[in-house]
């Protein structure tokens, strides 16, 4: 992972969030075996009628990006570009209190989002001995 520590350099909590988001990715190629895992039980939790964009990449040459807000059952706007961004998106808010419970607060009104976060901390709780509920008490309380 090669990361530009220049960039939201003013903007500790977008650096964490950024580097939570992109460490997701790498945990998903270890797990998964792929960083693009479209994970059918994730796709499940949106709306019917819902599409992901074209990929993260395209997020920023979209002219509209910057006025888009995030809609129902997603925490940002660039996690509806892509199902792995959605995905990442949630871990990193996970990983950085003050986000995270912006997230839960939003997540009780949105059984959306409740459905994401919960699955991600299992996933994650699966996958590391860890990740069990001390830690989430852990992070949800700093």
């Amino acid at each position: 992972l090669f990361y530009d520590i220049y960039i939201g350099n003013d903007d500790e909590e977008y650096q964490k969030e950024t580097i939570n988001h992109e460490f997701y990715h790498m945990i998903e190629e270890e797990i998964n075996g792929d960083g693009y895992y479209q994970d059918p039980a994730w796709a499940s939790f949106n709306d019917p009628n819902f599409k992901y964009g074209s990929g993260g990449a395209l997020a920023y040459d979209d002219p509209e990006y910057a006025k888009k807000v995030p809609e129902t059952g997603f925490i940002s706007v660039y996690s509806t570009y892509a199902l792995e961004e959605d995905k990442a998106e949630i871990f990193a808010n996970l990983m950085v209190p003050e986000l995270a419970k912006e997230m839960y607060s939003k997540a009780v009104n949105d059984p959306i989002l409740g459905k994401k976060v919960k699955y991600m901390k299992d996933f994650l709780s699966k996958n590391s001995e860890h990740m069990n509920e001390d830690f989430w008490q852990t992070v949800s309380l700093s």
